[in-house]
């Protein structure tokens, strides 16, 4: 009776980890009221980018594979799977290709980068915010840059979440934006110790 009731007491143990789990991987939502101006066209991670069914021209007529996707939107491109892995410590290079499927008239926006490196469903804890701008710039463009992956983040697979909004910068541009023109982007990324992975798209 004892030993059941042990195995009762474990079986509760994992459900309630599981249940946890699932809770915490409930991200805020971030998504534009309006379907033009300032489109994500493409990103490139490590060298490699998204990929061309949803990059350039083809992403402003398919949406994202996720089912909560809406064209020009919001795009949640997590059902591809980890699309790129980011070693502890690594310093990791990136591009951010941003125009406007409607062409002019272009106007100024902000782009922001958040990884979950914890793992608990939230992009607000400290570091998590990769990269910001702090000026208004103009469409169409192109963001040049790198962050360093802290050497306490979680291992495994995370989220990682890309917003351009119009007329946002600084501390205006949060991971669960409301805002009117723009894209949000989400994807799989996952964390790794030196020499236990590459690229994995």
């Amino acid at each position: 009776m004892k030993i059941k009731l042990q195995f009762v007491k474990a079986c509760f143990l994992v459900l309630a980890l599981v249940i946890s789990n699932y809770v915490q991987a409930q991200y805020c939502n971030s998504i534009p009221t309006q379907t033009a101006d300032e489109e994500i066209m493409s990103v490139t991670f490590n060298g490699i980018s998204t990929p061309a069914a949803y990059a350039g021209v083809n992403g402003c007529s398919t949406p994202a594979p996720g089912a909560t996707s809406l064209l020009n939107r919001y795009s949640d491109f997590t059902p591809l799977g980890s699309m790129w892995n980011f070693n502890l410590g690594a310093t990791v290079p990136f591009t951010i290709v941003e125009d406007e499927c409607d062409g002019p008239l272009y106007y100024t926006n902000g782009i922001a980068v958040w990884i979950d490196f914890n793992q608990n469903g939230s992009f607000t804890d400290p570091g998590e915010q990769v990269y910001i701008e702090s000026t208004l710039l103009s469409s169409p463009r192109t963001v040049t840059s790198s962050f360093v992956v802290p050497a306490g983040a979680s291992v495994g697979q995370t989220r990682m979440r890309i917003i351009c909004a119009e007329n946002s910068v600084g501390a205006a541009l949060t991971p669960c934006l409301a805002y009117g023109y723009g894209e949000t982007e989400d994807w799989t990324v996952t964390i790794s110790s030196p020499g236990s992975g590459s690229n994995l798209y």
